[in-house]
């Protein structure tokens, strides 16, 4: 009677084990699914980027080029007038330029889900040029719209976000 337990002892352990084998290639299978999504998303962010950069550098090209800033006063926040008082092509340009803070967090997020040293290096290098060209352009605001450095730094984050867009693409299509 010995032989009928250990059978079904090892009849048991074997469904067992199959089981948790089906379970573990279920699971791996489920992580590769979210990674693919995940590198989906991550593609999707950077071609929305791309576009709201191409209208980020025409709206700052617009504003700076043909709009009549308005006048600093001591008595509002700098920032809070663009909003109250500002020509609608500026205020644009600063959500545009919130969306591409907020979709360079996404894209890290996506990156470092995603597990590649390369892509979170390269969206890592995406938020620094956004916080560069944010901070360059709230200077620039502060200085009363006069501190051409500040829109030239605006500028040089602008170039090195599209120049990290260009090879994080290049990266995804490899």
């Amino acid at each position: 009677m010995t032989v009928p337990i250990e059978t079904t002892r090892s009849g048991s352990t074997d469904k067992a084990q199959e089981e948790t084998r089906v379970k573990s290639s279920q699971s791996e299978a489920d992580g590769e699914g979210k990674k693919r999504r995940s590198f989906k998303v991550l593609k999707a962010v950077v071609s929305v980027s791309v576009v709201l950069l191409f209208l980020q550098l025409l709206l700052g090209m617009w504003t700076n080029l043909f709009t009549t800033f308005p006048t600093p006063s001591q008595s509002v926040n700098p920032i809070d007038q663009i909003f109250t008082e500002g020509p609608p092509l500026l205020t644009l340009h600063v959500v545009i330029g919130l969306l591409l803070g907020i979709l360079s967090i996404a894209g890290l997020v996506g990156a470092a889900y995603i597990k590649n040293r390369r892509l979170i290096a390269l969206e890592a290098c995406a938020l620094v040029s956004v916080l560069v060209a944010g901070e360059s352009g709230i200077e620039f605001v502060l200085g009363g719209y006069q501190e051409n450095v500040f829109s030239y730094t605006m500028t040089v984050g602008y170039v090195m976000l599209l120049a990290t867009y260009v090879w994080t693409s290049r990266r995804m299509g490899e």
